[in-house]
């Protein structure tokens, strides 16, 4: 399948993902991931990935949840990007492949932000447990 665009809306249905719940990332060599809420079905998520960022619109309860990051710290290859959802449980995962000359440990998720956070640790090894065997 192709992808498929995220549109951008500012009507009064949209709240943003980022001021409303947060989010949470972590890392390994090859692979960001971030842990987004509200949790809802994949058919139910709209997500673009392009080299520098992503962008993502949720549909929950009548609302459009947002969010777009960009810059990245490094650049990552949208080919090989994936977003994970499952029944149940308790974040949206976001799979950023980092690009060939970005893999190793990126300082922040952001070109201009700190360290992961440490607070998500635990959390994300539990949700990506929890994903283990999913296509």
């Amino acid at each position: 399948g192709g992808a498929r665009r995220v549109a951008s809306s500012h009507d009064g249905n949209t709240v943003s993902i980022e001021k409303r719940f947060g989010y949470c990332w972590d890392q390994d060599e090859q692979t960001i991931r971030v842990y987004l809420q509200p949790v809802v079905e994949r058919e139910n998520v709209l997500v673009d990935f392009h080299r520098f960022g992503f962008n993502i619109v949720i549909q929950h309860e009548g609302l459009s949840y947002q969010m777009s990051m960009a810059p990245l710290f490094r650049p990552i290859d949208p080919q090989r990007c994936r977003i994970r959802t499952r029944s149940g449980g308790s974040y949206v995962v976001l799979r950023l492949a980092k690009e060939k000359g970005a893999l190793g440990e990126w300082s922040g998720l952001r070109r201009t932000s700190t360290a992961a956070c440490g607070d998500c640790d635990q959390i994300a090894r539990d949700t990506v447990l929890s994903l283990t065997g999913d296509a």
